[in-house]
């Protein structure tokens, strides 16, 4: 209740929660960003196996006469366990979604652009993306290289240093199984407990630099997704890396042309066929690669992501993602 009531002054939650509090639970969780494995995969698995076993004695009371006696105590263990659970969410990473956002820091004006606002940038960005994967032919990509060179480059920039915290334990890690991950549908994820960063191994290389920057930006204390992916293409854009800022540019004309694609089918139709080959082979090879991981697991995913979203000051669920376009139009919009 005390956080709740909290939660409601993003001012309050700017000046004494992101700049005070969280800064300083990040670093007392720094040295588990410097293990080279995934701390907090090994804490989820933990968390299921203890619920899972809490549930089977629940079951087992039920069935048992003579233990049903103790079912109030172990629903009791069980919801205390879970409250446990949600306190140390919002107090170690969770309060960050009802900060200021990013778009009022940078005082941005998001708004719903215009069509021809819409068409126009989404061209000049399709004129760019060719450009740099021009560029790219022949290169060869590392995503182990990728991720350390995203980690200093985000270290060292200085770009929104009020806003963002870093510290030692900013990192990029790869799950316990990227194999798994894939099933879910996941190229990467933050981990709001063990605060770390992780990049599914197996994301197509194109998309690679830039979900990782998102990711990145959860740890340095943005909750928005669509803020986390402006933050990207923002820091990656004029990168002297050519394949970091193709992912930038890359990523963001996928989420133009969806944007597109809704309000002028036509044009959209248009502007896909002004893609260079090379950028069109991408977009295939990435769309081939998640068609090829669709399972139940990766819907039962997409639906719990969904209500979490909701449920932490992001109503519009898993469409926050692509309000990244109306930060994207206000930013193209300042020259």
């Amino acid at each position: 209740m005390i956080i709740n009531v909290f939660q409601l002054n993003s001012q309050n939650v700017e000046s004494f929660y992101s700049r005070k509090l969280y800064p300083l639970v990040s670093h007392l969780a720094s040295p588990i960003g410097r293990v080279s494995w995934s701390v907090g995969d090994v804490f989820y698995m933990v968390i299921v196996g203890v619920l899972l076993v809490q549930l089977g004695v629940f079951i087992f009371s039920i069935l048992n006469k003579e233990r049903r006696r103790t079912l109030p105590l172990h629903f009791w263990s069980l919801c205390n366990g879970m409250l446990l659970i949600l306190i140390l969410f919002k107090v170690s990473w969770g309060i960050n979604y009802y900060r200021v956002p990013l778009r009022d820091y940078l005082a941005l004006n998001a708004h719903s652009a215009t069509r021809d606002e819409l068409l126009q940038t989404t061209q000049d960005f399709i004129i760019t993306t060719n450009e740099l994967r021009r560029k790219l032919i022949g290169a060869e990509i590392n995503r182990k290289a990728i991720s350390e060179e995203v980690v200093d480059f985000v270290k060292e920039d200085t770009l929104l240093n009020g806003y963002l915290h870093k510290d030692s334990g900013l990192n990029i890690k790869a799950p316990i199984s990227s194999s798994i991950v894939n099933y879910f549908l996941v190229s990467g994820y933050f981990n709001p407990f063990s605060l770390e960063a992780q990049v599914n191994q197996n994301t197509p290389w194109m998309s690679f630099p830039f979900t990782a920057v998102h990711e990145l930006g959860h740890k340095m204390g943005i909750g928005f997704e669509d803020e986390c992916n402006f933050l990207a293409f923002y820091l990656l854009k004029d990168h002297d890396n050519i394949s970091f800022k193709y992912s930038a540019y890359y990523s963001a004309v996928r989420y133009l042309l969806l944007s597109v694609s809704q309000v002028a089918p036509q044009e959209y139709a248009n502007l896909y066929q002004s893609l260079s080959s090379l950028v069109k082979i991408d977009m295939q090879e990435e769309r081939s690669f998640w068609l090829k991981q669709q399972t139940l697991y990766g819907e039962l995913t997409s639906d719990v992501y969904q209500n979490y979203l909701i449920l932490n000051n992001q109503p519009e669920g898993l469409i926050r993602y692509n309000l990244f376009v109306e930060l994207l139009l206000a930013f193209n919009s300042l020259g």
